[in-house]
């Protein structure tokens, strides 16, 4: 019974490794724009869910599913830019070319 905790806490921090890496990734790109919107949202969502799980008085086992949840939604948010969003970009235009900016290197 008391490894029962310590499971949402182990999927939070074997999340956070593919965040921190995808967030490079990113960061590189330079795609700012989109990193900042995840955090906006995200930081926007995670306090609420907190204090909700304090007003209720539930068990420290949710705050680390809740972390774990935040963590797996980063890390689909990361990598799904890497790996679908040049491919989304194309669909949601009809199949034409993303635009490149040619100044970036």
């Amino acid at each position: 019974r008391g490894a029962v905790p310590a499971r949402p806490l182990a999927t939070a921090a074997l999340l956070t490794a593919p965040v921190a890496v995808s967030e490079g990734i990113l960061l590189a790109r330079r795609e700012l724009g989109f990193l900042a919107g995840t955090y906006v949202a995200t930081t926007a969502v995670f306090p609420w869910f907190l204090f909700a799980i304090k007003k209720a008085g539930g068990p420290v086992a949710d705050v680390w599913r809740g972390f774990a949840a935040f963590q797996l939604f980063r890390a689909v948010c990361f990598t799904g830019r890497i790996w679908w969003g040049p491919a989304l970009l194309r669909a949601l235009r009809g199949g034409r070319e993303a635009s490149v900016d040619k100044t970036r290197d």
